[in-house]
């Protein structure tokens, strides 16, 4: 019987990496795959190129080929799922192919190319339509800027990419399950580093137990 798939999106730092260690550490029987964007951009940032040359999401010159290799990327990745989906019964993935279209949209929201009808989103489009329906989508909240160090400009990305991924997920049938922060957004204000990280620990426990409260 094959595994029952899953999917965990959200906007940009919103928390899934810190869920999805969370589920390997302690729930070894779901088998979670990791975002396979943050492989990609950790191997360029740590090559020899010029951080202009570097194939990344937030160098506009490289934005397509990043998700031309993302792509290919995620194709591998897939066949290599499975393999999993004979061994575990639930697989839980950070991110698919519905994000990279979403991806592509924000891109040309942002002005860095017209990706909307281009061959990579249209081999997108056609893969999702194909591929079997995950059994539920997890939107995680995104998480405050109390929390982070994040300039307005990349709150307000986020934010665009948020809507983006709510129309996109609606435009393949899904209605996502919101993940909440479980934590007052104010409630950092004033706290020491310590003091935070409890704080965002004890959230992240909060999230993972809601996660699995949809999962049989």
């Amino acid at each position: 019987m094959a595994a029952a798939k899953y999917v965990l999106t959200g906007p940009m730092r919103s928390g899934k990496s810190s869920i999805i260690q969370n589920l390997i550490r302690k729930y070894p029987n779901i088998c979670t795959i990791g975002e396979s964007a943050r492989e990609i951009i950790e191997k360029e940032e740590n090559s020899e190129k010029l951080k202009e040359e570097q194939i990344v999401p937030y160098n506009p010159s490289k934005y397509y080929e990043f998700h031309e290799i993302l792509y290919n990327f995620e194709n591998k990745r897939e066949r290599e799922t499975e393999k999993f989906s004979k061994e575990s019964k639930i697989i839980l993935k950070d991110r698919c192919k519905i994000d990279m279209l979403a991806y592509l949209k924000l891109g040309t929201y942002l002005e860095y190319g017209e990706y909307e009808n281009s061959e990579l989103y249209n081999k997108l489009s056609e893969d999702i339509r194909k591929m079997k329906k995950f059994e539920c989508v997890f939107m995680c909240e995104a998480i405050d800027n109390t929390m982070t160090k994040e300039s307005r400009e990349d709150i307000q990305h986020s934010k665009k990419l948020e809507e983006l991924l709510w129309e996109t997920y609606k435009i393949f049938g899904y209605s996502p399950v919101v993940v909440p922060r479980f934590y007052e957004p104010d409630s950092a204000v004033g706290l020491s580093e310590a003091e935070k990280k409890d704080v965002k620990d004890r959230a992240i426990e909060r999230r993972v137990k809601f996660i699995l409260s949809y999962i049989p």
